[in-house]
């Protein structure tokens, strides 16, 4: 499986993971998440070292996990904590690996390597989550499809005047499929942006408009970070005013693997407009839902049904410029791997 070691994966938002047990499959491991009483959020194996059931199958009993088949107890640190049995020795095998665990702007990061060499300085800030200028409204679901996959979907923004016409399709698509983008890359990190002035604006954003029809300049502006974080910021302003003048979105896409056909889709979208506005609200959770879930989600997953086994660049695919973005995103991510070597799971 395809997935770099040594990295921060986005395991859920933090509200998600309370005094419960969430077991979470990344990178072909089986993790169990929870939260102790002291408020600290701890991942290990999900896999008891006995008769190597899941873990999930138990209960949280204080600060320990109690596995549900034979009652040993594991705490956050995977040791063993409690044998109910006989004598009540404890096998010096009866462990489960931990992993580090870091929670920033609401999102639970895991290190999918050896705990004790994560770096929390590598995480990817996304301080927007946590300003109150900005409404964001946050999701996720499963796909069934590679992550890999989801990644260019995102990368590739020309997919939205086709596949999400009702929100972005205007009568000068041209303007949008033509305008000159830049991207540049560099080890850990990719930058695609678009600008587009004097145009005629997406449907979602023109809603706000007291006019519909007013020329606006339009801007995408889309950052990835390995392995497969994405954030799109994308508005329009008034032709000739600053962005910051503007109305703006921020996308958050995370897609974060689960096995080599699967990925967890975590996503939130903010605006800085109109914050207490519920029919703004509204009309976001429809994005999320039309969009993201009835739009491009059954795409991305027909398009892995159809490739089943094999990977999309090894059949030599036709290239738009629409795809420099996400092709180069490959290569920094294939680069990276050969550098740090695949992440290979304990139970695939």
């Amino acid at each position: 499986m395809k997935f770099p070691k040594n990295t921060w994966y986005a395991a859920a938002w933090s509200e998600d993971i309370q005094r419960n047990l969430f077991p979470r499959r990344i990178c072909g491991e089986p993790l169990l998440f929870f939260r102790e009483e002291g408020g600290a959020v701890r991942a290990i194996s999900d896999l008891c070292p006995h008769r190597f059931v899941p873990l999930s199958r138990g209960r949280l009993v204080g600060d320990s996990v109690e596995c549900g088949y034979h009652g040993l107890k594991f705490n956050g640190l995977g040791q063993c904590t409690l044998n109910p049995h006989g004598d009540g020795k404890i096998p010096s095998k009866a462990k489960v690996r931990r992993f580090a665990v870091e929670e920033r702007n609401g999102l639970v990061w895991v290190w999918m390597g050896e705990a004790e060499e994560a770096d929390p300085s590598a995480i990817v800030a996304f301080p927007h989550l946590n300003d109150s200028a900005v409404r964001t409204l946050s999701g996720c679901t499963a796909m069934a499809a590679n992550y890999q996959l989801a990644v260019d979907n995102i990368l590739d923004p020309s997919h939205a005047i086709f596949l999400h016409a009702n929100f972005h399709r205007t009568s000068k698509e041209e303007e949008f499929l033509q305008a000159k983008y830049d991207v540049t890359s560099d080890s850990n990190s990719l930058r695609s942006y678009r600008w587009v002035p004097n145009a005629e604006g997406p449907i979602h954003f023109m809603r706000y408009f007291d006019d519909p029809k007013t020329p606006v300049d339009h801007w995408i502006d889309v950052r990835w970070w390995i392995p497969s974080i994405m954030l799109v910021d994308i508005g329009v302003t008034r032709v000739g005013e600053s962005v910051e003048q503007g109305i703006r979105t921020y996308g958050l896409h995370i897609l974060t693997p689960e096995t080599e056909s699967t990925c967890h889709y975590i996503y939130a979208h903010g605006r800085n407009f109109r914050q207490e506005d519920p029919q703004a609200d509204a009309n976001i959770r429809e994005w999320q839902r039309v969009a993201l879930n009835e739009q491009d989600k059954p795409m991305v997953e027909d398009q892995q049904r159809h490739l089943g086994s094999r990977d999309l660049m090894s059949l030599d695919p036709i290239l738009l410029q629409a795809d420099v973005a996400a092709v180069r995103a490959r290569r920094v991510l294939a680069s990276r791997i050969k550098e740090v070597g695949e992440y290979h799971a304990v139970v695939s």
